[in-house]
């Protein structure tokens, strides 16, 4: 054993998360905080997380509300209680399905039925290298929407 002191459980997540957090851009408060909820079998009050990471309340609520948007946070009230709430949602699995079905709908689907109307529309008064682009970007399309839904279908048998 190394003469550096022991690292706790806490404390090799948190670094392990740092480091992913850092290779998508995420400052290190986030990743932190993400690690922190993770590990947490219960929510957290915004006090608690601040504590826990060793932040002010202020950089905490602002990092929260940065990734208010990402489908494994949980935000909410307790009843009675003025006190926000955080957790994370542990089933990775369930978040990544819903993150699949919400790409194929919103994004995939949209351009794999407008871009051959919009292709058609414009055949004839367009540079033929745009139109090739489209067509290229179609076929991108269609191939992602199967590897998704092939994706999906695995994920669901498992």
């Amino acid at each position: 054993m190394s003469m550096a002191a022991k690292k706790s459980l806490e404390q090799d997540f948190e670094e392990l998360c740092l480091d992913i957090g850092r290779a998508y851009g995420a400052d290190d408060l986030t990743s932190k905080i993400i690690g922190r909820l993770y590990l947490e079998p219960s929510e957290l009050s915004l006090e608690e997380i601040a504590k826990k990471t060793g932040y002010s309340l202020s950089s905490v609520s602002k990092a929260l509300k940065n990734i208010d948007r990402c489908p494994f946070l949980r935000k909410f009230r307790k009843p009675a209680s003025k006190k926000v709430y955080f957790s994370l949602e542990k089933d990775l699995d369930g978040v990544f399905l819903l993150m699949l079905e919400k790409m194929l709908s919103a994004k995939l689907l949209p351009l794999k039925e407008r871009l051959p109307y919009i292709m058609k529309q414009h055949q004839q008064k367009t540079n033929e290298q745009k139109l090739l682009l489209l067509k290229q970007l179609y076929r991108h399309v269609q191939r992602s929407e199967e590897g998704i839904m092939l994706l999906i279908k695995k994920m669901r048998e498992a």
